[in-house]
């Protein structure tokens, strides 16, 4: 009989980075954070006013960009992708979150 493989030490857990459809990496926003960025957008789109939206990174966390408020904004899938990807369309996702009244 062959012996059984031993398991790998877990020494500490490392963050669960997950892929949405888009192989976009999901945002790590506390839902506390996502609400209120939502309520604050009256959960609209900042960019176009679609209803569906995401809580998105203005700066991409990969790029340095911070689990904060400051950083979040509300998109839908559409503008996400036609804004998030660009970093010089980036300065009007968050031009146009501060105008929300």
């Amino acid at each position: 009989m062959a012996p059984v493989p031993e398991k790998p030490e877990l020494s500490r857990r490392e963050p669960v980075i997950t892929r949405t459809t888009s192989l976009r990496c999901s945002v790590a926003f506390s839902a506390s954070l996502k609400k209120r960025v939502r309520q604050k957008a009256h959960y609209r789109c900042c960019l176009c006013q679609a209803v569906l939206v995401e809580v998105h990174h203005i700066v991409p966390q990969g790029e340095g960009g911070p689990d904060e408020e400051d950083n979040a904004a509300p998109l839908c899938a559409s503008c996400h992708e036609i804004y998030g990807a660009n970093p010089t369309k980036r300065k009007f996702i968050r031009e146009a979150r501060d105008l929300v009244v």
